[in-house]
């Protein structure tokens, strides 16, 4: 049988091959369908067994080459001893769905820029549909076709250019700006007009990438299952000190694709412009960081730009970055890369690496001891930075975790206290807080009216009672730069009428006291009323029963401090007020406060009861009992009780 193979191959070797309708026969033989595979030998390739014609591709890095072979002729030499395995291909296509631009500053790129870092001479292969290479936006170093085995790689689909782009659209002012615009890309063409390939394709697209010493390969494509010559070549490249990195694949489901799945790859996830995981990003244990991947606007075919979404589009921001740190640390080997990679990340599952983000969204690598190689301060030790987001959190780590206690405000510049490698901290009212370095870029001057290095906190504090903004209002204009969240205590450095002055993030700033609740010490002896009728209540019985209401605008003494309520004197008990609705004040009235004894007589109100000041001649009202409240009398007039209540002496009518 296998000597009459031969002999039918030996016939046919000068035949020409044609293609109809999407498949491959010979041209006198109608109709005849061929498979492409690729047949790996254990040693010695044997080109014998298949003629010239049928094969494909030979192989430089394992013992094999591609065919065309019919599904009986795969069948005849399947038992030959010298062969280890005979792969069919397989299907291999791309996903992507149109959405909105962003995701270039939210991993740093702008702070790693700053050191001089582009990518410069890195060489990035390209494994999709080709690369446009008339993009005025990108500079293509070379590439293959192995579609048709010639060099016309120009991409007739999109989703090359565009992943080109992520990785190294020109930083030439126009068009959009890639992750390292100076590396060297080139397009290897496995991928159609369509999007769909083989594996047989995609394996000899490997094998040249290996022989031509690639730094790194992006494969921003999948399928399900595996294949054994792929995962040979990945294998062999990675021995060879290749970064390889695979899109996640865009199922939104719990297994990674292939060759994602593979160890030796680097499986991305994509995340959207809330640092939260893409509804369509699948999942899986293999995952290792995650990148922007939703709405990504990058180079397309035509020399045009749009916008895609898809593991796809982070796979190339992750590539790009491998660039930058290659370039960086030129003699480090991929292992210590891949370890870099891991550790340069921000947390967004669980703590430590988690089958949703891995070990989470990729960040500048750049720590505020290193220098450029010309020996000059790199530009993130700057003194300023200016925000590169919408509303950044300001994180307070006084307890020992990060809490939320403010926003930064997108294009607002501010001072830097101190760099970390990590992290912005800045001044926050009385204390020292943090934003992340990803969300802001550094600035070496400002324009500000506003800076407040000199201004100094005061030891009095308030509660915004919601997102609070906060005001410059050094332009003769109230322009808003900051928040303070909801429920947060913040220091006060000057108070007037309607406005309380603050120091935030080292900038001066205005708080409506609409906005906020101001704090009290446990040495204030005054309170004021900011709303109506606040209820007075009694606890003796174990509940709270309302005894009475105080007055918008009146000040009143208080016994006693408690975290949420102030003690006053209420006749010959204690009533308690809630802080909220009341602010410190300094002092009452020396002619309100009351000093006389009781009488030892009481009074019982027959309905609510008004409360009145009469120290100014005229009757005020400061205070209400509630009906059925029996109240000491200190001095009786003919139509008056003179009593003393919250340190004030008041009258009410007999």
């Amino acid at each position: 049988m296998y000597s009459y193979l031969k002999m039918i191959f030996a016939i046919t070797t000068f035949l020409l091959l044609i293609s109809y309708g999407g498949t491959t026969f010979l041209a006198d033989e109608p109709h005849q369908e061929y498979e492409k595979v690729t047949i790996l030998f254990h040693q010695n390739v044997d080109l014998s067994i298949v003629p010239s014609n049928r094969i494909t591709y030979h192989f430089d890095t394992i013992p094999a080459y591609s065919a065309l072979l019919t599904a009986d002729e795969i069948k005849e030499i399947q038992d030959i001893p010298d062969i280890e395995l005979i792969n069919t291909e397989k299907t291999v296509s791309i996903s992507s769905i149109q959405s909105v631009d962003w995701g270039y500053n939210m991993i740093g790129i702008p702070l790693i820029k700053s050191a001089s870092l582009t990518g410069n001479k890195i060489k990035i292969a390209i494994l999709d549909t080709g690369i446009d290479k008339a993009h005025q936006d990108l500079n293509v170093a070379g590439g293959k076709n192995f579609i048709e085995n010639n060099s016309a790689y120009n991409d007739d689909n999109g989703h090359g250019t565009h992943v080109a782009g992520i990785i190294a659209a020109l930083d030439n002012k126009i068009g959009t700006l890639g992750v390292a615009p100076d590396a060297k890309i080139y397009g290897l063409k496995f991928l159609d007009e369509n999007g769909e390939g083989s594996t047989t394709d995609l394996a000899n697209a490997i094998d040249w990438a290996i022989e031509n010493k690639m730094d790194i390969l992006n494969m921003s494509f999948g399928f399900s299952g595996s294949d054994p010559i792929i995962s040979e070549l990945l294998n062999k490249a990675y021995k060879k000190n290749i970064l390889i990195v695979g899109a996640a694949g865009n199922e939104g489901k719990n297994s990674i694709s292939f060759p994602a799945s593979n160890r030796n790859v680097i499986a991305v996830g994509a995340i959207n412009k809330n640092k939260k995981l893409a509804d369509f990003s699948n999942t899986g244990p293999q995952i290792e960081v995650t990148a922007p991947g939703v709405g990504v606007r990058s180079t397309y075919i035509n020399n045009q730009y749009k916008t895609m979404d898809g593991t796809s589009m982070a796979t190339p921001y992750v590539s790009g970055y491998l660039a930058l740190l290659k370039q960086k640390y030129p003699t480090k080997t991929n292992d210590e890369i891949r370890s870099l990679l891991g550790k340069n990340t921000l947390d967004l599952g669980i703590v430590g690496r988690d089958s949703n983000y891995g070990f989470g969204l990729i960040q500048s690598f750049i720590s505020e001891e290193e220098s450029v190689d010309t020996g000059k301060e790199v530009s993130q030790n700057l003194p300023y930075f200016k925000v590169l987001n919408e509303k950044v959190p300001v994180y307070d780590n006084r307890s020992g975790s990060l809490v939320i206690v403010g926003y930064l405000k997108k294009d607002q510049v501010y001072p830097i206290e101190r760099h970390f490698t990590s992290w912005y901290q800045i001044r926050f009212g009385s204390y020292s807080a943090f934003i992340r370095r990803s969300d802001g870029l550094p600035v070496s001057s400002h324009t500000l009216k506003n800076i407040s290095s000199s201004v100094k906190t005061s030891n009095r504090q308030f509660t915004a009672l919601n997102d609070t903004p906060v005001y410059d209002n050094s332009s003769g204009s109230l322009i808003p730069f900051g928040t303070i969240k909801k429920g947060t205590s913040f220091s006060i450095t000057s108070t007037y009428t309607s406005w309380i002055g603050v120091n935030f993030a080292g900038r001066v700033g205005y708080v409506s006291t609409n906005d906020i609740s101001i704090d009290f010490k446990s040495t204030d002896r005054y309170f004021k009323v900011t709303e109506k009728d606040i209820p007075v209540f009694d606890n003796r019985s174990g509940s709270l029963v309302i005894v009475g209401y105080l007055t918008e605008g009146e000040t009143y003494s208080r016994k006693k401090d408690y975290t949420s309520w102030h003690e006053i004197s209420f006749g010959d008990f204690s009533g308690f007020v809630r802080k909220i609705g009341t602010k410190p004040a300094t002092s009452i009235n020396a002619k309100l406060e009351s000093k006389k004894p009781q009488t030892g007589r009481y009074f019982i109100t027959k309905s609510d009861n008004i409360v009145y000041d009469n120290s100014s001649g005229k009757l005020i009202p400061f205070l209400t009992l509630k009906k059925g409240i029996k109240y000491p009398i200190i001095q009786t007039y003919t139509s008056w009780y003179e009593i003393n209540i919250a340190g004030r002496t008041g009258f009410v009518r007999r």
